[in-house]
C-alpha cells in the first residue's frame, strides 16, 4: 500500500506542482515584485531620514539572483510543497477506502483548498512583502490549527453517517475563527497599496484552488488506474 501511495502522490504532486509553478510566475510573482519595489522605496526613505541602517542590512542571508535563478528556486519550492500536499491527500484517500475517479478527486482537492487556503485565508489572507503582520510563530500555530480542525471538520461532515459526529465537524470548522487569527499589536500603515494587496489575495486563492483541483483530479485518476491494474492482476 505504501508503494502505491508513494507512486500516486509522486505523479500527482509533481504534475500539479508544475502547473502551480507556471501560474505562480504568470500571476503572483509580478505582484510580489511590485510590492518589493514599494518596500525598497520605503526602506530608502527611512535611510534618508536617519533611520538605523542596521535594521535594513540584507547582507547576512543568501537570496537567489533575479531572473532564471530566482524562477528556478521559486518553482522548485512550489513543486516540493505540491509533493507534500499530494502525500497527505493520497494518504487520506487511501485511509478512506473509497473508490476514486478524477471527478471525485476534484472534490477531495476542493476540500484540500478549503482546509489549507480558504479557511486560513479568512483570518490570515496571503501577504505581500512590506505588509504588517503578527509574529511568525503565532501565525504558523494558528494556520496549522485551522488546517487540522477544518480538515477534521470536513471529514466528519462528509464522510460520517452519524449526526453527532457531523455536529462535531461543524464545531471544528468554527473553533479557529472563534479563537481568532493573530494580528500585529502596533499601529502604522503598510507601504503596499490596498488595491495591490487585494489583487494578490484574490490571485493567490484562485491559484491555490486551481492547484488543488488539478492535484485531486490527477490523484483520483491515477488511483483509479492503479485499482484497475490491481484487479487485473488479481484475475
Amino acid at each position: 500500500m505504501f508503494k502505491r501511495i508513494f507512486a500516486c502522490a509522486l505523479i500527482a504532486g509533481v504534475l500539479a506542482g508544475l502547473v502551480a509553478a507556471v501560474l505562480q510566475q504568470a500571476v503572483t510573482v509580478p505582484l510580489v515584485v511590485a510590492a518589493e519595489a514599494y518596500e525598497a522605496g520605503g526602506a530608502a526613505a527611512a535611510h534618508g531620514e536617519g533611520h538605523d541602517h542596521g535594521a535594513h542590512d540584507h547582507g547576512d542571508g543568501w537570496m537567489p539572483q533575479d531572473g532564471v535563478e530566482r524562477i528556478f528556486y521559486t518553482s522548485l519550492m512550489t513543486v516540493l510543497i505540491g509533493l507534500g500536499y499530494a502525500f497527505v491527500l493520497v494518504a487520506l484517500i487511501a485511509f478512506s477506502g473509497r473508490r476514486m475517479t478524477a471527478r471525485q478527486g476534484v472534490l477531495w482537492g476542493a476540500a484540500g483548498f478549503v482546509a489549507t487556503g480558504l479557511a486560513p485565508g479568512l483570518g490570515l489572507p496571503p501577504e505581500l512583502p512590506g505588509m504588517l503582520a503578527a509574529e511568525v510563530q503565532a501565525r504558523q500555530i494558528w494556520w496549522l490549527l485551522t488546517v487540522v480542525l477544518t480538515g477534521l471538520g470536513l471529514w466528519l461532515i462528509f464522510l460520517s453517517d452519524r449526526q453527532v459526529l457531523m455536529g462535531v465537524g461543524i464545531i471544528a470548522l468554527i473553533v479557529p475563527h472563534v479563537i481568532g487569527a493573530p494580528h500585529p499589536h502596533h499601529g502604522g500603515g503598510s507601504g503596499v497599496p490596498p488595491e495591490l494587496a487585494a489583487q494578490f489575495v484574490t490571485a493567490s486563492l484562485a491559484m491555490a484552488a486551481v492547484f488543488w483541483c488539478v492535484l485531486g483530479a490527477i490523484a483520483g485518476n491515477v488511483w483509479r488506474r492503479m485499482d484497475h491494474a490491481a484487479q487485473g492482476e488479481g484475475n
